[in-house]
Order: structure tokens, then C-alpha cells, then sequence
């Protein structure tokens, strides 16, 4: 029986595309169940790395299974794993198809060629394994129609569960100043192994061979302790949007610093000069990425912090006209949150691209006076463990 099933479904009205969002991901949480993982396949005991994540050379990861096998489940298999007992099959499907697969890939028909023709495509993924607690999704490639005033009216990315799991997945399209009418899609689906904890590597390219599960409430999950973050549709964000973008924290670190240029960032605002940087509830009350407790790089200990941000510029002062760093000294998890509401203003509908980087300097500095972090995370619905 399976205990778990995700349908990602896309919608196509065949209209103007959008430029790819090659570096989001987004983590599905399943379900918390446990216990011991079977094979029904191979009854015998099997080698070391049958059935581990593996990589072609393309550097798409696939599982390591025998060569019948890959054969059976639709697979293409390249390279040998398993000291040679095995293949590395890597597996891609595409419309109103399922799988069980630990790993996936879901494309457009005709990928990597464009696609033209109106229609509704789905892909079901169905969870098996009760150790596997989260399902990760990478968006290698992603053109789709871009979003009207924020808002996608043609073609359309959803995801949806069973087993009453909630998933907070906003609808998702593309953009790009580039119109055309087509589209394409490539989307890595990751079946995340939560008894395996934190075990896992960094390869050569910087990709991982195996997720961490990420915290609870959590829709993007990020490990490294520096890297860049990015509002869905980069260029164009999207409408109605609500969820925690977290960050793990790195040992004997007790400070983040974000960085944004005024050509990576703009949030609504209720400013009259829109254009200004927007810093506090009162500012940011509409559109805001929440980064608790941000303040200045180098401010006296009393310095008042505050954690939403909107506006033309990133800065820590409100009203300014130049971007700045924003620090966030806060202990505990690092979670930032973005809101949006139904209603966008085109002048200042960029969204946000952030440098963020993690740090032990200072930290016998501080705290800061928190002005609004403890009420605005607690208030924000962010749930992280």
C-alpha cells in the first residue's frame, strides 16, 4: 500500500514564458512514520551502494540498481556502481505518469525542446518507503508564462498531497523579458530518507549526494554557510505568498549578514517614495521579507533592530536611498520569512536576491535592543525545530 501520494501537476495555456529558476528548491514534508525499509526485489542481502543515490555523466543523480531492473521501471542507466554489480539509472518521466522512484526527474514531453500546445500535466509520486519523511523539489529548468501584476493566469505549477499532510506551496509561474509562446520544465524530485539524518556529502560540484531533511514549516532549506536566496520568479514575485526560507546554522556562529543592490531588491511599501529603503511593521505592512532582529554592521549595543524589510533599497535604516547590510544576531534557527499580498505595485515588483553569510566575529557584542523580532517571528507562523 502506499503510504503517501504527491501529485505535481502542471497547467499550460500555451502562452509567454519565463526565465528559469535553475537554483530554487522546495522541501515537502510527508509524513513522520518509521520502521524497517524492505526491498521485495532483491530477497537476498544485497551489496554495499545497491540502491544508493548515484550520478551519470551529466551529473543528473539517479539509484543504483541492476541493469534488469533499471530496465523494468522505464530507467536509463549510465556508469556502474555497486563494484560493478549495479548500473546508475536515472529515471525521467512526464505526463499523467507515477512513480515510486527515490529520485525522478519530470519534464516537459518534448524536453529539452520546447512545448507548445495547451494541456494539463501531471506526475504522481507515490511514497513507499516509511523511513522516507520529506520530498524535495529541484527546479533544474522552469519556463513557464510570466505572472500578470503578480498574479499567474496562464500556465501554472502546483503541487498537491494526500494522507491530510498540509503542504503551504504557493501556485507558481515564470517570467522573463524574453516573450515567447512555449514552454519547458525540468523538475528533480528527491524522496528524503529521514533515518538517515545529516548523513551525507558535498561533491565536487558543490551538489549534494543526499538531503538533510529540513526543519518543520520550512519550505526551502538551506545548508551551506554562505550562499544566496531568491523570491520565487525572481524579477516578478509572485501574489499570496507565505512561507519560511531557513537556513541551518553553522557551529560557534552568532551572526548573519544579507546583502542585496538596488538591482536585487524591491518590495511594495506604503512609502510615498517607494523607491527608499522600507524598514518596520508600520512600512512594511503589506509586501516584507522578515529577517529577525536586523540592525547594522557596526552599532552600538542599544541599538534598536527590526525585522521586516520592503522598499526600493536593503538597508537597515528606514526612508534612505542607498542599500546597506542588514545583520541578524538572533540565536537559535535562522528562518527568514516572505509575505506578499494580493495587490502589486509594477514599480516595485522586483522581489528580493539576498547574499547571506554566516559568521562568528562579534559575537561577544550584543544582544541588540529587539524592538519588534520576538512578536513579528512568533507572529509569523514560522515552525522550526
Amino acid at each position: 500500500m502506499d503510504l503517501y501520494l504527491i501529485k505535481i501537476i502542471v497547467l499550460f495555456a500555451g502562452l509567454v514564458l519565463s526565465k528559469s529558476n535553475g537554483k530554487q528548491i522546495i522541501n515537502l514534508a510527508s509524513h513522520n512514520a518509521t520502521g524497517i525499509q524492505t526491498n521485495r526485489l532483491f530477497p537476498v542481502t544485497l551489496p554495499p551502494m545497491l540502491n544508493d543515490q548515484c550520478f551519470d555523466a551529466s551529473n543528473q543523480s539517479g539509484v543504483c540498481y541492476t541493469r534488469l531492473k533499471c530496465r523494468l521501471i522505464g530507467g536509463a542507466y549510465s556508469g556502474i556502481c555497486a563494484l560493478g554489480l549495479g548500473a546508475c539509472c536515472v529515471v525521467s518521466q512526464s505526463c499523467h505518469k507515477q512513480t515510486s522512484d527515490k529520485v525522478v526527474y519530470f519534464k516537459n514531453p518534448a524536453h529539452p525542446q520546447v512545448d507548445t500546445s495547451a494541456q494539463l500535466c501531471d506526475m504522481t509520486v507515490n511514497v513507499k518507503d516509511p523511513d522516507v519523511c520529506q520530498v524535495r523539489l529541484d527546479f533544474v529548468d522552469f519556463q513557464l508564462d510570466e505572472p500578470t501584476l503578480g498574479d499567474c493566469m496562464g500556465d501554472k505549477f502546483k503541487v498537491t498531497a494526500s494522507g491530510g499532510s498540509p503542504l503551504d506551496i504557493p501556485v507558481l509561474c515564470g517570467q522573463n523579458a524574453n516573450q515567447h509562446s512555449d514552454y519547458r520544465w525540468h523538475v528533480k524530485v528527491t524522496q528524503i530518507d529521514c533515518k538517515l539524518g545529516y548523513k551525507w556529502q558535498l561533491l565536487p560540484d558543490n551538489s549534494q549526494s543526499e538531503y538533510p531533511p529540513a526543519p518543520i514549516g520550512c519550505l526551502q532549506y538551506y545548508t551551506p554557510p554562505a550562499g544566496t536566496v531568491e523570491s520565487f520568479n525572481f524579477g516578478q514575485y509572485i501574489n499570496n505568498v507565505d512561507y519560511a526560507i531557513c537556513i541551518e546554522r553553522q557551529a560557534n556562529t552568532c551572526r548573519v549578514t544579507y546583502q542585496a543592490t538596488d538591482n536585487n531588491w524591491s518590495l511594495d511599501s506604503t512609502q510615498i517614495s517607494k523607491d527608499l529603503a522600507g524598514v518596520g511593521d508600520a512600512t512594511c505592512n503589506t509586501d516584507y521579507l522578515l529577517i529577525p532582529g536586523g540592525s547594522g554592521s557596526s552599532v552600538p549595543v542599544n541599538t534598536p533592530t527590526y525585522d521586516r524589510y520592503c522598499g526600493g533599497r536593503l538597508n537597515w535604516q528606514n526612508g534612505v536611498a542607498l542599500e546597506a547590510p542588514v545583520v541578524s544576531k538572533t540565536h537559535g534557527p535562522i528562518v527568514l520569512w516572505f509575505h506578499s499580498d494580493s495587490i502589486q505595485d509594477p514599480t516595485v515588483s522586483e522581489g528580493f536576491r539576498l547574499r547571506y553569510e554566516q559568521s562568528s566575529t562579534e559575537c561577544t557584542t550584543g544582544p541588540y535592543r529587539d524592538v519588534t523580532g520576538s512578536e513579528a517571528v512568533r507572529n509569523s507562523g514560522a515552525k522550526v525545530v
